[in-house]
């Protein structure tokens, strides 16, 4: 795990370091766009921002009754490789 983290570490110094040399690009630096990326902890503790999150699949697929369908037809027809995907043992 060390070294992943040592070379995202590593890439976004680098990274920052080319964006703060453009004076349009210092605003798109990690620090400067901390609280774009995650919120204020105001945002993050509104109750009101998670709603969006609930009502995720009705924007995606539809419904959520619709996403239920997809993935009770996908685990019928790839039922083999979904128990497979799981750690189960594939029935046979």
């Amino acid at each position: 795990m060390a070294v992943p983290a040592a070379a995202i570490e590593w890439w976004t110094k680098f990274a920052d370091g080319v964006k703060s040399q453009n004076p349009f690009g210092r605003y798109l630096t990690s620090s400067a766009l901390g609280s774009w990326n995650f919120g204020t902890l105001a945002d993050r503790t509104k109750l009101q921002a998670y709603h969006h999150f609930a009502h995720a699949p009705d924007y995606q697929v539809g419904s959520a009754y619709v996403l239920a369908l997809l993935i009770v037809v996908y685990l019928l027809v790839c039922r083999r490789w979904s128990w497979a995907s799981a750690g189960a043992p594939a029935a046979r």
